[in-house]
């Protein structure tokens, strides 16, 4: 102790050497423990992640349940939707259908005139196939039907007053049928074994016509909200006008309509779009019987 006395730089590198020695003991202590808590963290997770990988998953009960819930509304939905589009053929003749299309065809062509509406020369709502001859008996029911549908969306477009309608193209039973995605769908066939019955199903067609914005919007509404309905699939819109307006005032004046430029005289603004005319293809599905197979 007396030297200490005697060489107080000795006494103290002794006490900072003692004090380092008790710092880096409780660091190391303390790091250990970190350490040893963070080994036994990822092994139990280890644990968990290898007992799951092991572990054969089932559903709850409550979720089975629920599963079988929403599936029965699911199937009691669809009951009723087929209920409620569910077409009934009619009982009639080949002849009696040749005469019905006859006189539709007449009455489209003489509404069309009275509203200043232009058709193809060889206008015959689709049907062309059966202007001259009569369907078969087995098929004159469901032709009926079809016919119904495709009366009454061509109707629509004559009393919405669009410009011309350039074609009536239906779908024809047992060909292969061009769906909008490109992709070939083909006529099932059924087995030697299978029963039929009569069931709701969908029936093609498509409308090529010209209008412009208003009388398409018209045509449009009063087609979709039709009875019985029909289903909109794809609508294809060409505009006329595909470029944008003109910037320069000495353009725009020599494209006025001579009704435009007697407004313009009178200080009103003459608007430059919304006056294109459109070429529209509308492809639609009707309701119609069709034998199934069970």
């Amino acid at each position: 102790m007396d030297s200490l006395k005697k060489n107080p730089f000795l006494a103290g590198l002794i006490v900072a050497v003692a004090v380092s020695i008790a710092a880096s003991g409780y660091w190391t202590y303390s790091a250990f423990s970190r350490f040893a808590e963070q080994q036994q963290s990822l092994d139990g997770k280890r644990g968990e992640i290898e007992s799951l990988q092991a572990s054969k998953p089932f559903p709850d009960q409550n979720n089975v349940q629920a599963a079988k819930a929403e599936l029965k509304r699911a199937e009691e939905i669809l009951a009723e939707n087929r209920k409620a589009f569910a077409v009934v053929a009619p009982s009639i003749s080949p002849q009696a259908f040749q005469d019905d299309l006859r006189g539709k065809v007449s009455d489209i062509i003489k509404r069309a005139q009275a509203n200043g509406v232009m058709l193809a020369q060889s206008f015959y709502l689709g049907f062309e196939v059966f202007e001259k001859q009569p369907p078969a008996v087995e098929e004159a029911p469901s032709l009926a039907v079809e016919l119904e549908s495709i009366y009454a969306a061509v109707g629509k477009l004559v009393d919405a007053r669009v410009k011309s309608i350039v074609l009536v193209a239906r779908e024809v039973p047992g060909q292969a049928q061009q769906t909008p995605e490109g992709q070939t769908e083909k006529p099932a066939h059924k087995g030697k074994n299978q029963s039929e019955q009569t069931t709701f199903a969908l029936r093609a067609f498509s409308l090529t016509f010209t209008s412009d914005q208003a009388s398409f919007k018209n045509a449009l509404n009063s087609i979709v909200s039709a009875k019985p309905p029909i289903f909109v699939r794809l609508v294809a819109i060409t505009n006329s006008t595909l470029s944008g307006p003109p910037k320069s005032g000495e353009a725009v004046a020599t494209e006025q309509s001579p009704a435009a430029e007697a407004s313009a005289e009178e200080g009103k603004i003459k608007p430059v779009l919304g006056r294109e005319l459109l070429t529209i293809n509308l492809h639609l599905a009707a309701a119609s019987p069709q034998k199934t197979a069970q």
